[in-house]
């Protein structure tokens, strides 16, 4: 569900402006950081039918194994929207495949 929210921004001003409103959504310490328990927590906060739960692995998988933390093991502006922006090259290709074939 937060993919196909995020996929529908008009510009990339408009993309990073939707990544900035979820970073602050999911910062519920207002630490300007997230390690895994905040991300958790945030993502729980977030109202969606379907609710998102976080496992370990997701974040480990999220994260590529501490490649998008920043030196102290968390998520901070920039590895997040780098994150975010990643996994949104993966989905749209994910939905222009499934719609060719």
């Amino acid at each position: 569900p937060l993919m196909v929210m995020i996929a529908e921004y008009d510009n990339f001003a408009h993309l990073d402006s939707m990544l900035a409103s979820l970073f602050a959504s999911l910062d519920v310490w207002e630490e300007e950081t997230l390690d895994f328990t905040q991300l958790q927590i945030g993502l729980r906060c977030l109202v969606f039918q379907v609710p998102i739960r976080l496992s370990q692995d997701d974040w480990e998988y999220l994260t590529r194994g501490g490649t998008y933390l920043n030196p102290d093991g968390r998520l901070d502006h920039n590895c997040f929207f780098r994150l975010m922006k990643h996994e949104l090259r993966i989905y749209t290709s994910r939905r222009l495949a499934e719609s060719q074939g």
